[in-house]
């Protein structure tokens, strides 16, 4: 009887423990980060990003004529919670893609743990609205 509540005990406690996870931090994201079909997103220490062929749709900018389009551009970058998951805050610079300056950002989860808190990370946007398919970014 007593190894069963022993038992109960460690998988109360290892539960306990995934469901906390981990918080991202800033430096978990420095350097280049890649979707499947080519796109990237690279962060700097400084606070600066740089995003090459990232998909209009997905990625939400507002700009008419870049609709079905490949967008590319820099601006800055920091960590913040949001609403259910931690994100990245991009802030784009205006650029020959962009008339004016645009904020989005790019949301944060584990690829492992209970509920996806746990290292290693990657980056997302749903595409096609929440709780469908993920456009991925995994570190290079």
């Amino acid at each position: 009887m007593e190894i069963k509540k022993i038992y109960a005990l460690i998988m109360m406690a290892m539960i306990f423990q995934s469901c906390g996870g981990q918080s991202p931090r800033a430096n978990d994201f420095i350097g280049t980060w890649i979707n499947a079909d080519g796109a990237t997103i690279s962060f700097t220490d400084s606070g600066k990003f740089y995003a090459k062929n990232l998909p209009r749709g997905t990625m939400y900018f507002p700009e008419d004529q870049l609709s079905n389009k490949k967008f590319s551009g820099n601006g800055e970058w920091a960590l913040q919670k949001g609403q259910d998951l931690w994100e990245i805050k991009l802030i784009f610079y205006k650029s020959a893609n962009l008339n004016t300056g645009y904020a989005t950002q790019i949301l944060i989860s584990g690829s492992s743990g209970f509920l996806d808190k746990t290292p290693p990370w990657f980056l997302f946007e749903w595409e096609n609205g929440e709780g469908g398919q993920k456009y991925k970014f995994s570190k290079k």
